[in-house]
C-alpha cells in the first residue's frame, strides 16, 4: 500500500474516531488554569499552585469544582467553555450564539414538526361544487419529503443536545436536513400556487395550505440559526458542543412534550369534533392549551368534553413548566453571565482612572466603589432587561394587531383590542378569527406571544416586589425608635472624646477575641513546654528527644488549628442565617473584613484598598454574598479538621514508637507494663503524659488501648 494513502486512511481513522465520542463537558485543569485569572476569588493558593503541574488528578480538584458550581451564580461550564472571557470584545456575543441560538431552534424545530403534520394531513384547499384539489400527488410527494426530513433535522437536534450524537455530524445533518425540508415544502407551495392561478373558479384554501407558508419560514429560520453556531465553532470561539447548561436542555425536552401532546391532542379532536379539519382542530388545542377560550369551537359530545378536560389539564401543566424554564433560564444563565462581563468592563475602567489620576483610595472608599459599581450595573441590566421585553411585546400586540386587522377586515382599534386580551389570555370571544388564513397566522403568534406575555407579567411583578421591599424597609427603618437612638448615639460619640472607648463593632470579633483569649489560646506559659537540651542530657538519647520534639510541635498546632475552627463556625452561624433568610444580603465593609479574618487565608486582605478592586476581590464575580462566604468558610473548616487528622495520624505514630522504645506494646489488651516517667524532666507538663490524661488515664497507670 503507497505510504501517502496509508497516511490518508490513518487520518480518516483518527478523525472518525474523534467524531464517534462526543465532547464532554467537565471542568478540567487546563481550562481552570486559563480561567484561574477571573475566578481568583474562589481558587485556594494551594489549587492554583498544583495548577502548574502535570498531574491530572489533584487533590483539591473536587473542591475547586464544588466552590466554582456553587457560589458563582453564573453558570461556569457555559463560562468556561468560550475562549473569550468576561471584560473581553465579544463575550456577549459568542456567549449568546453558542448557548441562545441552540435553545431557540429546539424551540422553533419541534413547532415546525408540528404544524408540518398537519400540512400533511390537512388537505390544502380545494374548489367549491368541484372535485379539483391543490394536494395532488407531486406536491403530496413534496409534503411528504418535507416532512421526512424536518423530522430528521429536529431527531438530530435532540441527539446533539443530550450528548449521543456527535457535534459536527449533527450540526451538518440538521442544517442539510432543514434547508432540504424547506426547499420541498416551498416547491410544493410554489406548484399549489400555480394551480390555484390557473383554476377561473374560486378556491377555499385550508389551515394546511397557510401553515405550510409559516413552516418554510420556520425551518430556514432553524437552518440560519444553526449555521451561525457553527460558524462559531470553526472560528475557534468554543469547543465542538452545545453550551448549554441543565436548565436549558430541560427546556428543549420540556417544549419537545408540549408538541408531542399538542400533535394527540389535534388529531384526536379532528375525529371528536364536529366538522373540524385537522387545522380547526389544532387552532381549537392551541386556545385550550393556553387557557384563552373564545368559545367559537366547543366539544359538544360526551367523550369530546371527557378528553378535553384530560387534554387541558396535563397541557396547561406543562406550558406553565415551559413559561418557568423560559424564565429561569433567562434569569440565571443569561442575566449572571452578562453581569460578569460588566462588571469586570466598570472594574478595568475604575483601575485606569485612578492609575491616570494617580488617586489613592482608603479600604473602605475602594469598596464603596466596587458596591456602587455592582449598584450600577444591576440597575442598568434590570432596565434594559425590562426595556427589552416590553419593546418585544409591543411589537407582538400592536403588529399582530395589524396583521390581524388586514386579515380579518377589522378596524385597527378591534385588531389591537383582539391581540391585548388575547396576550392577558382572556378571551371574551367577542373578536376571532374566522378566516383559514387568521387562524393559522395565531396559532404561530400565539404560541410565541403568549409566554411572552406571561414571562412579561412576571418580570413586572419581580421589580414591583423589589421596590416595594425597599419601601417597606425604609419606612420601618425611619419609624423605628432605634434609628434615632443610633444617631444620637453617633452624635455623642463623635462631640464627647472621653466616651469613644465604646466599641460600635462587637459581633464576630467580639466572640472571635473571647475565644482564643479564653477557651483556645495560642500560647500559655503553663501548657506544653518541652526543654530539648535538658531531654538530652537525659538518658532519653538523641532519637527519643527529637520525637518529643515532633510531638510537642503538633500538639502545638492542633491547637491552633482548633481555634480557628471554632472562629469559623461562629462566622458560619451568622452566614448560615444569612443565606438562608435574606440570601440577596449585601455586607458592610466592616463586616466583610470580620468574616475575611474568620478565612485566615494569605488571599483575604480585606484591610487593603487593592484588594476590594483588584483581581482577588469577591466583588467582581456574580455571586450571592452569604452563599459565596458560607462556602469559603466550609472549606476552610474541612481544610482546618483534615489537617486536624493529619497532625493526629503523626502523632499517634509518635506515641506508639515511644511506647515500643519503652517496652510497652499499645495494642495489647491489658498487660502489667509500666512507662517510668519520673526520669523525664516536668512530667506534669510531658505531651504524653497529657495525651494519656486528655484520654481519662494516669501515666502512673498502666497503659491500655481503649
Amino acid at each position: 500500500m503507497p505510504t501517502k494513502l496509508r497516511k490518508r486512511l490513518t487520518s480518516a481513522r483518527s478523525h472518525m474516531t474523534n467524531l464517534s465520542q462526543p465532547h464532554k463537558r467537565t471542568l478540567e485543569p487546563s481550562t481552570l488554569l486559563k480561567y484561574s485569572e477571573k475566578l481568583l476569588p474562589l481558587l485556594s493558593d494551594e489549587f492554583l499552585q498544583g495548577l502548574g503541574t502535570d498531574d491530572d488528578a489533584l487533590p483539591l480538584m473536587k473542591t475547586s469544582r464544588f466552590m466554582l458550581n456553587h457560589a458563582l451564580s453564573a453558570p461556569i461550564m457555559s463560562v468556561t467553555n468560550l475562549t473569550v472571557q468576561p471584560g473581553e470584545s465579544g463575550f456577549v456575543l459568542w456567549l449568546i450564539v453558542s448557548s441562545y441560538f441552540p435553545l431557540v431552534s429546539a424551540c422553533m424545530a419541534p413547532v415546525s414538526n408540528l404544524i408540518s403534520l398537519v400540512c400533511l394531513i390537512e388537505k390544502w384547499g380545494y374548489v367549491e361544487l368541484s372535485l379539483v384539489r391543490l394536494d395532488n400527488s407531486s406536491v403530496f410527494a413534496l409534503n411528504v419529503l418535507s416532512f421526512i426530513f424536518g423530522v430528521m433535522g429536529n431527531a438530530s437536534l435532540v441527539l446533539n443536545f443530550s450528548q449521543r450524537m456527535h457535534y459536527l455530524f449533527s450540526q451538518l445533518l440538521s442544517i442539510s436536513c432543514w434547508l432540504l425540508a424547506g426547499l420541498f415544502l416551498l416547491v410544493a407551495v410554489i406548484l399549489a400556487a400555480v394551480k390555484v392561478a390557473s383554476i377561473d373558479e374560486p378556491v377555499q384554501l385550508t389551515e394546511g395550505y397557510y401553515l405550510a407558508m409559516f413552516t418554510v419560514f420556520f425551518y430556514y429560520s432553524c437552518a440560519i440559526i444553526q449555521a451561525s453556531n457553527f460558524l462559531g465553532y470553526t472560528l475557534k470561539k468554543y469547543p465542538p458542543v452545545f453550551n448549554l447548561s441543565r436548565r436549558q436542555r430541560s427546556l428543549m425536552m420540556y417544549i419537545l412534550c408540549f408538541c408531542l401532546w399538542e400533535v394527540a391532542g389535534t388529531v384526536s379532536m379532528a375525529y371528536l369534533l364536529s366538522d373540524a379539519t385537522f387545522g380547526m382542530s389544532l387552532y381549537f388545542c392551541t386556545v385550550s392549551i393556553l387557557t384563552i377560550g373564545y368559545g367559537d369551537l366547543v366539544p359538544e359530545t360526551p367523550g369530546a368534553r371527557a378528553f378535553d378536560m384530560v387534554f387541558c389539564f396535563v397541557g396547561v401543566i406543562i406550558v406553565g413548566l415551559v413559561v418557568a424554564m423560559i424564565r429561569q433560564v433567562v434569569l440565571t444563565s443569561a442575566a449572571p453571565c452578562i453581569f460578569w462581563h460588566r462588571i469586570e468592563l466598570g472594574r478595568e475602567k475604575l483601575i485606569q482612572r485612578l492609575e491616570k489620576e494617580d488617586i489613592r483610595l482608603s479600604p473602605e472608599e475602594a469598596f464603596s466603589q466596587m458596591r456602587q459599581l455592582r449598584r450600577e450595573v444591576k440597575l442598568h441590566q434590570a432596565n434594559i432587561s425590562l426595556l427589552v421585553t416590553i419593546i418585544v411585546f409591543v411589537v407582538f400586540w400592536l403588529v399582530g394587531g395589524l396583521i390581524f386587522c388586514y386579515i380579518e377586515d377589522w378596524n385597527y382599534f378591534d385588531g389591537v383590542y383582539y391581540c391585548f386580551v388575547t396576550l392577558l389570555t382572556i378571551g371574551y370571544g367577542d373578536f376571532t378569527p374566522q378566516k383559514p388564513l387568521g387562524r393559522s397566522f395565531f396559532i404561530v403568534w400565539a404560541f410565541f406571544a403568549v409566554p411572552l406575555m406571561a414571562i412579561l407579567i412576571s418580570n413586572a411583578s419581580d421589580t414591583l416586589f423589589e421596590w416595594g421591599e425597599k419601601i417597606n424597609a425604609v419606612t420601618t427603618h425611619l419609624m423605628h425608635w432605634r434609628t434615632y437612638w443610633s444617631l444620637l448615639k453617633a452624635f455623642y460619640q463623635r462631640w464627647i472624646p472621653h466616651r469613644n472607648d465604646i466599641s460600635p463593632s462587637g459581633g464576630l470579633s467580639e466572640m472571635s477575641s473571647l475565644l482564643r483569649s479564653r477557651s483556645f489560646p495560642r500560647s500559655h506559659s503553663g501548657l506544653i513546654t518541652l526543654d530539648a537540651t535538658e531531654l538530652e542530657e537525659r538518658e532519653i538519647g538523641p532519637l527519643t528527644a527529637e520525637r518529643l520534639r515532633e510531638l510537642h510541635t503538633s500538639v502545638n498546632d492542633d491547637y491552633e488549628i482548633i481555634a480557628n475552627v471554632v472562629n469559623r463556625i461562629e462566622s458560619l452561624k451568622v452566614l448560615l442565617v444569612d443565606s438562608v433568610e435574606t440570601p440577596a444580603k449585601r455586607y458592610t465593609h466592616d463586616e466583610w473584613v470580620e468574616h475575611l479574618d474568620a478565612l485566615n487565608t494569605t488571599q483575604t486582605c480585606g484591610e487593603d484598598a487593592d484588594f476590594w478592586i483588584g483581581e482577588q476581590s469577591p466583588l467582581r464575580l456574580p455571586i450571592k454574598e452569604p452563599s459565596f462566604l458560607l462556602l469559603k468558610m466550609l472549606v476552610g473548616v474541612e481544610n482546618d479538621v483534615m489537617s486536624l487528622l493529619q497532625s493526629q495520624e503523626k502523632l499517634i505514630e509518635g506515641l506508639r514508637r515511644f511506647c515500643y522504645e519503652h517496652g510497652v506494646n499499645p495494642d495489647e489488651q491489658g498487660g502489667n507494663s509500666v512507662i517510668d516517667f519520673s526520669d523525664l524532666p516536668h512530667p506534669e507538663r510531658h505531651p504524653l503524659s497529657l495525651y494519656l490524661e486528655s484520654k481519662g488515664l494516669s501515666p502512673e497507670t498502666d497503659l491500655v488501648k481503649e
